[in-house]
Protein backbone atom coordinates (compact mmCIF):
# COMPACT_ATOMS: atom_id res chain seq x y z
CA UNK A 1 0.00 0.00 0.00
CA UNK A 2 1.44 3.61 -0.96
CA UNK A 3 0.70 6.63 0.69
CA UNK A 4 -0.63 9.21 -1.39
CA UNK A 5 1.36 12.58 -2.01
CA UNK A 6 -0.79 14.72 0.54
CA UNK A 7 -0.51 11.99 3.41
CA UNK A 8 2.99 11.26 2.65
CA UNK A 9 4.61 14.92 2.55
CA UNK A 10 3.69 15.91 6.24
CA UNK A 11 4.08 12.68 7.87
CA UNK A 12 8.29 12.45 5.64
CA UNK A 13 8.28 16.65 7.24
CA UNK A 14 7.23 15.13 10.34
CA UNK A 15 9.75 12.13 10.48
CA UNK A 16 12.24 15.01 9.44
CA UNK A 17 11.56 17.34 12.26
CA UNK A 18 12.36 14.67 15.09
CA UNK A 19 15.17 13.78 13.44
CA UNK A 20 16.73 17.34 13.72
CA UNK A 21 15.29 17.61 17.01
CA UNK A 22 16.81 14.20 18.10
CA UNK A 23 20.40 15.78 16.59
CA UNK A 24 20.38 18.56 18.20
CA UNK A 25 19.18 17.34 21.81
CA UNK A 26 21.30 14.03 21.27
CA UNK A 27 24.32 16.32 20.72
CA UNK A 28 23.94 17.85 23.40
CA UNK A 29 23.45 14.90 25.37
CA UNK A 30 26.74 13.51 23.73
CA UNK A 31 28.77 16.40 25.61
CA UNK A 32 27.26 16.19 29.29
CA UNK A 33 28.76 12.29 28.32
CA UNK A 34 32.16 13.88 27.95
CA UNK A 35 32.30 14.50 31.65
CA UNK A 36 31.27 11.14 32.95
CA UNK A 37 33.94 8.95 34.48
CA UNK A 38 34.39 5.62 32.28
CA UNK A 39 34.70 1.24 32.93
CA UNK A 40 37.83 0.70 35.54
CA UNK A 41 39.51 -1.27 33.28
CA UNK A 42 42.56 -1.67 36.00
CA UNK A 43 41.03 -1.52 39.51
CA UNK A 44 43.21 0.19 42.20
CA UNK A 45 44.96 -1.65 44.68
CA UNK A 46 47.27 -1.20 47.39
CA UNK A 47 51.12 -0.49 47.02
CA UNK A 48 53.97 -3.10 48.46
CA UNK A 49 57.92 -1.61 48.08
CA UNK A 50 59.55 -1.01 45.53
CA UNK A 51 61.70 -3.63 43.42
CA UNK A 52 63.22 -1.87 40.64
CA UNK A 53 66.61 -1.98 41.82
CA UNK A 54 67.88 1.22 39.57
CA UNK A 55 65.58 3.59 41.17
CA UNK A 56 67.60 4.32 44.42
CA UNK A 57 64.89 5.24 47.12
CA UNK A 58 65.98 9.41 48.56
CA UNK A 59 64.79 10.54 51.66
CA UNK A 60 63.19 13.77 49.62
CA UNK A 61 61.22 13.88 46.55
CA UNK A 62 59.91 17.52 45.33
CA UNK A 63 57.52 17.23 42.28
CA UNK A 64 56.60 20.58 40.98
CA UNK A 65 53.86 20.49 38.22
CA UNK A 66 53.55 23.90 35.84
CA UNK A 67 50.02 23.05 34.62
CA UNK A 68 49.46 23.61 31.15
CA UNK A 69 53.15 24.40 30.05
CA UNK A 70 53.47 23.51 26.54
CA UNK A 71 57.06 21.91 25.33
CA UNK A 72 57.82 24.65 23.18
CA UNK A 73 57.73 27.26 25.71
CA UNK A 74 59.64 24.89 28.49
CA UNK A 75 62.40 24.56 26.10
CA UNK A 76 62.86 28.27 26.19
CA UNK A 77 62.93 28.92 30.42
CA UNK A 78 65.95 28.98 31.78
CA UNK A 79 66.01 27.45 35.08
CA UNK A 80 63.96 24.68 33.75
CA UNK A 81 66.94 24.21 31.30
CA UNK A 82 69.58 24.85 33.77
CA UNK A 83 67.95 21.82 35.73
CA UNK A 84 67.65 19.29 32.86
CA UNK A 85 71.44 19.76 32.01
CA UNK A 86 71.70 18.24 35.63
CA UNK A 87 69.62 15.70 35.30
CA UNK A 88 67.70 13.30 33.00
CA UNK A 89 65.50 15.21 30.23
CA UNK A 90 62.62 13.22 29.31
CA UNK A 91 59.34 13.97 26.48
CA UNK A 92 56.30 12.81 28.09
CA UNK A 93 53.35 11.53 26.73
CA UNK A 94 50.79 12.21 29.49
CA UNK A 95 48.24 9.98 27.48
CA UNK A 96 44.05 11.15 26.66
CA UNK A 97 42.25 13.19 27.72
CA UNK A 98 45.10 16.13 28.75
CA UNK A 99 42.75 17.28 31.95
CA UNK A 100 44.52 18.11 34.56
CA UNK A 101 43.35 16.27 37.42
CA UNK A 102 42.91 12.44 34.93
CA UNK A 103 46.71 13.19 34.02
CA UNK A 104 47.68 13.98 37.97
CA UNK A 105 45.62 10.71 38.51
CA UNK A 106 47.80 9.27 36.30
CA UNK A 107 50.61 10.90 37.88
CA UNK A 108 49.91 9.53 41.63
CA UNK A 109 48.57 5.54 40.51
CA UNK A 110 50.47 4.85 37.51
CA UNK A 111 47.17 3.80 35.44
CA UNK A 112 46.46 5.56 32.48
CA UNK A 113 43.05 7.64 31.94
CA UNK A 114 41.70 4.58 30.02
CA UNK A 115 42.43 1.93 32.28
CA UNK A 116 41.24 4.01 35.81
CA UNK A 117 37.96 4.97 33.87
CA UNK A 118 38.97 8.52 34.87
CA UNK A 119 38.70 10.48 31.40
CA UNK A 120 37.53 14.15 31.28
CA UNK A 121 36.50 15.10 35.12
CA UNK A 122 36.83 18.20 36.58
CA UNK A 123 35.24 18.03 39.99
CA UNK A 124 37.49 16.61 42.93
CA UNK A 125 37.03 12.96 43.57
CA UNK A 126 35.04 11.99 46.01
CA UNK A 127 37.71 9.82 47.97
CA UNK A 128 41.77 9.08 47.34
CA UNK A 129 42.41 6.29 44.93
CA UNK A 130 43.68 3.24 47.45
CA UNK A 131 47.31 3.23 45.22
CA UNK A 132 47.92 6.94 45.11
CA UNK A 133 51.75 7.41 45.66
CA UNK A 134 50.50 10.33 48.40
CA UNK A 135 48.99 7.88 50.78
CA UNK A 136 51.59 5.58 51.35
CA UNK A 137 54.52 8.31 52.45
CA UNK A 138 54.11 11.48 54.58
CA UNK A 139 53.00 13.96 52.37
CA UNK A 140 52.28 17.67 51.22
CA UNK A 141 50.95 19.72 48.65
CA UNK A 142 50.79 23.47 47.22
CA UNK A 143 48.59 24.79 45.04
CA UNK A 144 48.97 28.21 43.43
CA UNK A 145 44.68 27.55 42.48
CA UNK A 146 42.34 25.09 41.74
CA UNK A 147 42.48 23.37 45.62
CA UNK A 148 39.96 20.78 44.14
CA UNK A 149 42.77 18.61 42.53
CA UNK A 150 45.64 18.00 45.42
CA UNK A 151 42.55 17.57 47.57
CA UNK A 152 41.84 14.73 45.60
CA UNK A 153 44.74 12.36 46.32
CA UNK A 154 45.36 11.78 49.65
CA UNK A 155 48.07 14.32 50.72
CA UNK A 156 48.76 14.53 54.68
CA UNK A 157 48.13 18.20 53.93
CA UNK A 158 46.92 19.78 50.88
CA UNK A 159 46.67 23.55 50.22
CA UNK A 160 45.08 26.26 50.33
CA UNK A 161 41.95 24.73 52.07
CA UNK A 162 38.97 23.47 49.99
CA UNK A 163 35.67 25.08 50.08
CA UNK A 164 32.82 23.39 50.17
CA UNK A 165 30.12 24.52 47.18
CA UNK A 166 32.79 26.59 45.68
CA UNK A 167 36.17 24.49 45.12
CA UNK A 168 37.63 27.37 42.93
CA UNK A 169 37.28 29.61 45.78
CA UNK A 170 41.29 30.81 47.69
CA UNK A 171 41.39 32.63 50.96
CA UNK A 172 42.38 36.03 50.71
CA UNK A 173 46.13 36.79 49.94
CA UNK A 174 46.67 33.71 48.65
CA UNK A 175 48.19 34.00 45.17
CA UNK A 176 50.30 36.74 46.01
CA UNK A 177 51.56 34.45 49.12
CA UNK A 178 51.99 31.05 47.26
CA UNK A 179 55.29 31.62 45.96
CA UNK A 180 56.58 31.54 49.83
CA UNK A 181 54.14 28.84 50.96
CA UNK A 182 55.31 26.63 48.15
CA UNK A 183 59.37 27.28 49.47
CA UNK A 184 58.36 26.85 53.04
CA UNK A 185 56.87 23.10 51.77
CA UNK A 186 59.94 22.21 49.76
CA UNK A 187 62.34 22.98 52.42
CA UNK A 188 60.09 21.29 55.23
CA UNK A 189 60.24 17.64 56.26
CA UNK A 190 57.62 15.58 54.57
CA UNK A 191 58.80 12.38 52.35
CA UNK A 192 56.86 13.96 49.27
CA UNK A 193 56.25 17.26 48.55
CA UNK A 194 53.72 18.53 45.15
CA UNK A 195 53.89 22.52 44.25
CA UNK A 196 51.02 22.45 41.51
CA UNK A 197 51.85 25.85 39.45
CA UNK A 198 48.79 27.30 37.57
CA UNK A 199 49.47 30.65 36.24
CA UNK A 200 50.52 29.38 33.08
CA UNK A 201 47.25 27.59 32.09
CA UNK A 202 45.36 30.53 33.20
CA UNK A 203 46.91 32.03 30.91
CA UNK A 204 46.14 29.83 28.37
CA UNK A 205 43.03 29.67 28.55
CA UNK A 206 42.63 32.98 28.77
CA UNK A 207 44.96 34.53 26.28
CA UNK A 208 45.96 31.09 24.37
CA UNK A 209 49.02 29.45 23.85
CA UNK A 210 50.68 31.40 21.52
CA UNK A 211 50.34 35.36 23.94
CA UNK A 212 52.05 36.80 25.29
CA UNK A 213 50.74 36.60 28.55
CA UNK A 214 51.41 32.84 28.36
CA UNK A 215 54.99 33.79 27.74
CA UNK A 216 55.39 36.45 30.44
CA UNK A 217 52.97 33.27 32.87
CA UNK A 218 55.81 30.77 31.78
CA UNK A 219 58.47 33.03 32.80
CA UNK A 220 56.92 33.68 36.06
CA UNK A 221 56.99 29.57 36.81
CA UNK A 222 59.97 29.64 35.90
CA UNK A 223 61.39 32.18 38.27
CA UNK A 224 59.23 30.34 41.40
CA UNK A 225 61.06 27.03 39.80
CA UNK A 226 64.48 28.87 40.56
CA UNK A 227 63.13 29.74 44.03
CA UNK A 228 62.08 26.32 45.13
CA UNK A 229 65.36 24.40 43.87
CA UNK A 230 67.02 27.31 45.91
CA UNK A 231 64.83 26.59 49.11
CA UNK A 232 65.52 23.13 49.54
CA UNK A 233 69.25 23.87 48.68
CA UNK A 234 70.31 22.76 52.29
CA UNK A 235 69.38 19.28 51.58
CA UNK A 236 70.44 19.21 48.28
CA UNK A 237 72.15 16.01 48.70
CA UNK A 238 68.85 13.65 49.76
CA UNK A 239 66.49 15.13 47.58
CA UNK A 240 65.45 14.08 43.98
CA UNK A 241 63.30 16.50 41.98
CA UNK A 242 61.12 16.40 38.87
CA UNK A 243 59.39 18.92 37.05
CA UNK A 244 56.99 18.35 34.47
CA UNK A 245 53.67 20.05 33.21
CA UNK A 246 50.34 18.07 32.09
CA UNK A 247 49.77 19.46 28.77
CA UNK A 248 50.09 22.02 26.58
CA UNK A 249 47.81 24.69 25.24
CA UNK A 250 46.53 25.59 21.74
CA UNK A 251 47.72 28.90 20.15
CA UNK A 252 44.26 30.05 20.60
CA UNK A 253 43.54 28.72 23.95
CA UNK A 254 42.22 25.31 25.13
CA UNK A 255 43.54 21.28 25.47
CA UNK A 256 42.00 17.85 25.96
CA UNK A 257 42.86 16.30 22.74
CA UNK A 258 45.54 14.24 21.81
CA UNK A 259 47.71 16.77 19.48
CA UNK A 260 51.18 16.23 20.43
CA UNK A 261 51.65 19.89 20.98
CA UNK A 262 49.71 19.51 24.25
CA UNK A 263 50.23 16.13 25.10
CA UNK A 264 53.87 15.43 25.07
CA UNK A 265 55.46 17.63 27.40
CA UNK A 266 58.76 18.40 28.87
CA UNK A 267 60.35 17.35 31.70
CA UNK A 268 63.44 16.82 33.94
CA UNK A 269 64.48 14.65 36.63
CA UNK A 270 67.54 15.94 38.74
CA UNK A 271 68.93 15.95 42.17
CA UNK A 272 69.98 13.00 44.59
CA UNK A 273 70.78 9.29 42.52
CA UNK A 274 70.11 11.10 39.34
CA UNK A 275 73.01 10.75 36.98
CA UNK A 276 73.39 13.25 33.86
CA UNK A 277 71.99 11.72 31.09
CA UNK A 278 74.65 11.40 28.03
CA UNK A 279 72.76 14.57 26.24
CA UNK A 280 69.79 13.00 24.32
CA UNK A 281 65.90 13.06 25.67
CA UNK A 282 64.34 10.27 26.68
CA UNK A 283 60.93 9.40 25.35
CA UNK A 284 58.57 8.07 28.40
CA UNK A 285 55.14 8.02 29.32
CA UNK A 286 53.42 9.23 32.78
CA UNK A 287 52.97 5.78 33.71
CA UNK A 288 56.32 5.60 33.38
CA UNK A 289 57.46 8.72 35.32
CA UNK A 290 54.67 7.42 38.12
CA UNK A 291 56.54 3.87 38.30
CA UNK A 292 60.10 6.20 38.86
CA UNK A 293 57.86 8.56 42.05
CA UNK A 294 57.48 5.46 43.75
CA UNK A 295 60.78 3.78 43.15
CA UNK A 296 62.11 7.29 44.52
CA UNK A 297 60.44 7.27 47.92
CA UNK A 298 60.57 2.97 48.29
CA UNK A 299 56.78 2.37 47.08
CA UNK A 300 56.47 -0.04 44.37
CA UNK A 301 53.87 0.42 41.04
CA UNK A 302 50.17 0.28 41.24
CA UNK A 303 49.29 -3.40 40.36
CA UNK A 304 48.44 -3.90 36.85
CA UNK A 305 49.68 -0.14 35.82
CA UNK A 306 51.20 0.20 32.36
CA UNK A 307 54.88 2.19 34.07
CA UNK A 308 57.95 0.33 32.86
CA UNK A 309 60.88 -0.26 35.34
CA UNK A 310 63.51 2.70 34.60
CA UNK A 311 65.86 0.31 32.71
CA UNK A 312 63.60 0.13 30.09
CA UNK A 313 62.38 3.37 29.88
CA UNK A 314 65.67 4.22 29.27
CA UNK A 315 66.66 1.44 26.45
CA UNK A 316 63.43 2.04 24.24
CA UNK A 317 60.34 3.68 23.04
CA UNK A 318 57.24 3.55 24.62
CA UNK A 319 54.35 1.93 23.67
CA UNK A 320 51.47 4.55 22.42
CA UNK A 321 48.96 4.40 24.80
CA UNK A 322 46.28 6.21 22.84
CA UNK A 323 42.85 4.68 22.58
CA UNK A 324 41.74 3.80 19.29
CA UNK A 325 38.29 2.24 17.52
CA UNK A 326 38.61 -1.34 17.38
CA UNK A 327 38.51 -3.42 13.99
CA UNK A 328 35.01 -4.37 14.62
CA UNK A 329 34.17 -0.36 15.05
CA UNK A 330 35.79 0.79 11.66
CA UNK A 331 33.69 -1.94 9.89
CA UNK A 332 30.30 -1.30 11.92
CA UNK A 333 31.03 2.90 10.46
CA UNK A 334 31.91 2.11 7.01
CA UNK A 335 28.50 0.03 6.63
CA UNK A 336 26.12 2.03 8.43
CA UNK A 337 27.97 5.48 6.93
CA UNK A 338 28.19 4.49 3.56
CA UNK A 339 25.33 2.61 3.35
CA UNK A 340 23.12 5.93 4.36
CA UNK A 341 25.17 7.49 1.68
CA UNK A 342 24.21 4.91 -0.73
CA UNK A 343 20.30 5.72 0.32
CA UNK A 344 20.94 8.81 -0.27
CA UNK A 345 22.59 8.87 -3.65
CA UNK A 346 19.62 6.84 -4.77
CA UNK A 347 17.07 9.15 -3.70
CA UNK A 348 19.35 11.82 -5.38
CA UNK A 349 19.39 10.18 -8.78
CA UNK A 350 22.16 10.31 -11.53
CA UNK A 351 21.49 13.46 -12.48
CA UNK A 352 22.27 15.15 -8.53
CA UNK A 353 24.75 12.68 -7.15
CA UNK A 354 26.54 15.33 -6.12
CA UNK A 355 24.06 16.78 -3.73
CA UNK A 356 24.71 14.86 -0.74
CA UNK A 357 28.28 15.26 -0.49
CA UNK A 358 28.58 19.18 -1.78
CA UNK A 359 27.23 21.05 1.62
CA UNK A 360 28.93 18.57 4.04
CA UNK A 361 32.25 19.28 2.34
CA UNK A 362 31.76 22.48 2.14
CA UNK A 363 30.86 23.08 5.71
CA UNK A 364 33.45 20.92 7.02
CA UNK A 365 36.26 23.38 4.83
CA UNK A 366 34.61 26.62 6.78
CA UNK A 367 34.82 25.24 9.71
CA UNK A 368 38.30 24.10 9.56
CA UNK A 369 39.11 26.91 8.22
CA UNK A 370 37.34 29.08 10.80
CA UNK A 371 37.57 27.07 14.30
CA UNK A 372 40.32 24.25 13.20
CA UNK A 373 39.99 20.90 13.05
CA UNK A 374 37.61 19.27 15.39
CA UNK A 375 39.66 18.36 18.74
CA UNK A 376 38.26 18.26 22.27
CA UNK A 377 41.13 20.43 22.71
CA UNK A 378 38.47 23.06 20.65
CA UNK A 379 36.21 24.88 22.78
CA UNK A 380 33.83 25.57 19.66
CA UNK A 381 33.17 21.81 20.69
CA UNK A 382 31.25 22.44 24.17
CA UNK A 383 28.87 25.08 23.67
CA UNK A 384 25.17 23.38 23.82
CA UNK A 385 24.49 25.06 20.27
CA UNK A 386 27.82 25.23 19.11
CA UNK A 387 27.87 29.12 17.69
CA UNK A 388 31.05 28.89 16.49
CA UNK A 389 31.16 25.58 14.19
CA UNK A 390 27.31 26.75 12.82
CA UNK A 391 28.77 30.26 12.12
CA UNK A 392 32.04 28.74 10.51
CA UNK A 393 29.66 26.36 8.30
CA UNK A 394 28.30 29.19 6.07
CA UNK A 395 29.58 28.36 2.95
CA UNK A 396 27.94 24.53 3.57
CA UNK A 397 24.47 26.38 4.73
CA UNK A 398 24.61 28.41 1.31
CA UNK A 399 25.82 25.38 -0.62
CA UNK A 400 22.75 23.20 1.68
CA UNK A 401 19.53 25.98 0.93
CA UNK A 402 20.83 25.98 -3.28
CA UNK A 403 20.71 21.94 -3.05
CA UNK A 404 17.56 21.93 -1.86
CA UNK A 405 16.36 24.24 -4.22
CA UNK A 406 17.47 22.70 -7.21
CA UNK A 407 17.16 19.26 -6.22
CA UNK A 408 13.33 19.84 -5.75
CA UNK A 409 12.92 21.31 -9.62
CA UNK A 410 14.30 17.61 -10.39
CA UNK A 411 12.83 15.37 -7.70
CA UNK A 412 9.57 14.83 -5.26
CA UNK A 413 9.78 17.07 -2.69
CA UNK A 414 10.43 14.21 -0.23
CA UNK A 415 13.31 12.67 -2.28
CA UNK A 416 14.85 15.79 -2.67
CA UNK A 417 14.41 16.25 1.27
CA UNK A 418 16.42 12.97 1.91
CA UNK A 419 18.76 13.12 -0.88
CA UNK A 420 19.72 16.51 0.59
CA UNK A 421 20.04 15.77 4.46
CA UNK A 422 21.33 12.16 3.82
CA UNK A 423 24.98 13.42 3.20
CA UNK A 424 25.12 14.59 6.87
CA UNK A 425 23.36 11.38 8.50
CA UNK A 426 25.66 9.59 6.87
CA UNK A 427 28.39 11.38 8.34
CA UNK A 428 26.81 11.48 11.83
CA UNK A 429 26.51 7.76 11.74
CA UNK A 430 30.12 6.69 10.78
CA UNK A 431 31.83 9.51 13.32
CA UNK A 432 29.21 8.87 16.34
CA UNK A 433 30.20 4.98 15.94
CA UNK A 434 33.78 5.75 15.71
CA UNK A 435 33.38 7.31 18.91
CA UNK A 436 32.11 4.72 20.98
CA UNK A 437 28.37 6.05 21.60
CA UNK A 438 26.73 4.18 23.59
CA UNK A 439 30.11 2.18 25.02
CA UNK A 440 30.36 4.86 27.91
CA UNK A 441 31.68 8.08 27.70
CA UNK A 442 32.56 8.33 23.96
CA UNK A 443 36.61 9.98 24.10
CA UNK A 444 38.24 8.67 21.34
CA UNK A 445 40.84 11.27 19.92
CA UNK A 446 39.61 12.62 17.16
CA UNK A 447 36.29 10.87 16.39
CA UNK A 448 34.41 12.13 19.55
CA UNK A 449 34.96 16.10 18.00
CA UNK A 450 34.14 14.87 14.58
CA UNK A 451 30.89 13.49 15.92
CA UNK A 452 29.95 16.53 17.92
CA UNK A 453 30.91 18.23 14.93
CA UNK A 454 29.08 16.42 12.49
CA UNK A 455 25.63 16.45 14.67
CA UNK A 456 25.90 20.30 14.66
CA UNK A 457 26.05 20.41 11.02
CA UNK A 458 23.42 18.02 10.69
CA UNK A 459 20.60 18.95 12.29
CA UNK A 460 19.87 22.47 10.80
CA UNK A 461 20.33 21.04 7.14
CA UNK A 462 17.73 18.49 8.55
CA UNK A 463 15.48 20.76 10.15
CA UNK A 464 15.45 22.64 6.45
CA UNK A 465 15.01 19.17 4.48
CA UNK A 466 11.26 19.04 6.92
CA UNK A 467 10.20 22.09 4.93
CA UNK A 468 10.97 20.92 1.71
CA UNK A 469 9.59 18.07 1.89
CA UNK A 470 6.11 19.63 3.65
CA UNK A 471 5.78 21.35 -0.04
CA UNK A 472 4.28 20.62 -3.07
CA UNK A 473 6.33 18.76 -5.85
CA UNK A 474 7.18 21.09 -8.12
CA UNK A 475 5.61 20.90 -11.68
CA UNK A 476 9.16 20.20 -13.39
CA UNK A 477 9.79 17.64 -10.91
CA UNK A 478 6.41 15.59 -11.23
CA UNK A 479 7.61 15.62 -15.60
CA UNK A 480 11.34 14.01 -14.70
CA UNK A 481 11.08 10.55 -14.94
CA UNK A 482 11.71 8.26 -12.38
Amino acid sequence: MRLSPRLLRPLSALLLLLVAVGLYQGRRAFIRSFFADGEVRVAGAPRGSATDAEIAPVERLRVVLIDGLGAAHAEALPNLSERCAEGVELRVDVGFPTVSLPVQHVLWTGRTQQESGILYRIPALAEPPVDALPRFVSARAVAESHPAIVHSFGFDVAEPPLVAGDPEALPPGWREGFPARAAAAVAGDERLVFVHILRVDEAGHTAGGASPEYAAAAAEADAILGDLVGAGEADAGSTRWLVLADHGHRPDGGHGGPEPAIRVVRACVFGAGTAPASGSTIDATLSDIARLLGGSVGVGPSPGAAGRPWSEVVAGDPAAQLPSPSLGRWIAAALVGLGILAAALVAAGRRLRWAPLAWPTLAYVGVVAGVGWPTLSNPAIYPPVGAAILGAAWPGWIAAVLTLFIARRHLSSVRAAVAVAGGGWALVAGTALLAGVGDGPPLQPIWSAAASTAMILAWPVTAAAAVVAAMPTSASASREPG
